[in-house]
């Protein structure tokens, strides 16, 4: 069954949609780019450092979990329902619509005071691509780890549903983050049911008003709920205002920013 092989097969899997990723959208990149840009030594050095958080990321979160948060999920503590228990066919999407529901509220959560401190990692990138969708500090790694873990408890989540929503918001994410031009009809086709790499750059914009827009991580259709919706727009240029003398190309620099008390205009 496929959604058994995925939940075996899911950290191979998701190897594997990284190496398409560094092919294919690599190749879109310089084939079509958003913004063009040369290949320098400061774009290699970007993307150096936006891996080397996924590694470190991954590092964190697997020791932390050897400690205590992998015990969360096998807790059998459904405080709403027990998805685990209902027919797969409807288990397993819905699993995945709570899953990436939890996700938008946690993204709207790390906008939120001293959380912002830490989540302007990821927003510090000026040029976009598909790696940025890997610049996040391990504090923010471990947010998202808790509040996925709450979800599962809460809903009762099947193992299969947190696999696949692993693997789509994976590669949702290395593709809305990429530096590429799409046909627009396409854009607005896909833009009914996913997030788009031109609505989620509304929310990387300069303009600290376009920081609290378009939230949703897979599907857009939170953020028209929740009134956080805002449509494409041309914009060019992205980051933080105000951070100062910061390298926003050095994996220590982006480390210690959440202890960094910088005036910007977002907080």
């Amino acid at each position: 069954m496929l959604l058994e092989f995925v939940l075996q097969h899911q950290q191979w899997l998701m190897l594997g949609q990284i190496l398409l990723a560094f092919f294919l959208l690599g190749w879109w990149e310089s084939a079509n780019p958003f913004v063009r840009r040369s290949f320098d030594d400061s774009e290699v050095r970007r993307q150096t450092t936006n891996v080397l958080l996924l590694v470190t990321n991954y590092g964190f979160l697997y020791i932390v979990g050897l400690l205590f948060l992998w015990r969360l999920t096998s807790l059998q503590v459904h405080l709403l329902f027990d998805l685990s228990s209902s027919s797969v066919l409807w288990a397993v999407p819905l699993g995945v619509m709570l899953l990436d529901l939890g996700s938008y509220l946690r993204h709207r959560l790390m906008h939120w005071r001293w959380l912002w401190l830490v989540h302007r990692v990821h927003h510090s990138d000026e040029q976009m691509n598909w790696t940025t969708e890997f610049r996040f500090h391990p504090i923010e790694a471990l947010v998202t780890l808790i509040v996925q873990s709450c979800v599962v408890l809460l809903f009762g989540i099947p193992p299969a549903a947190l696999a696949l929503y692993a693997l789509i918001s994976l590669a949702v994410g290395c593709w809305q983050h990429a530096n590429v031009i799409q046909p627009a009809w396409l854009d607005r086709v896909l833009g009914w049911f996913l997030v788009t790499p031109s609505l989620h750059r509304v929310h990387h914009q300069i303009d600290a008003l376009m920081l609290g827009t378009n939230f949703g991580v897979v599907f857009p259709w939170w953020d028209q709920i929740m009134g956080t919706y805002a449509k494409t727009n041309a914009g060019r240029q992205f980051g933080v205002l105000g951070l100062g003398d910061l390298d926003v190309h050095s994996w220590w620099q982006l480390l210690v920013l959440p202890l960094r008390r910088i005036k910007e205009r977002h907080e």
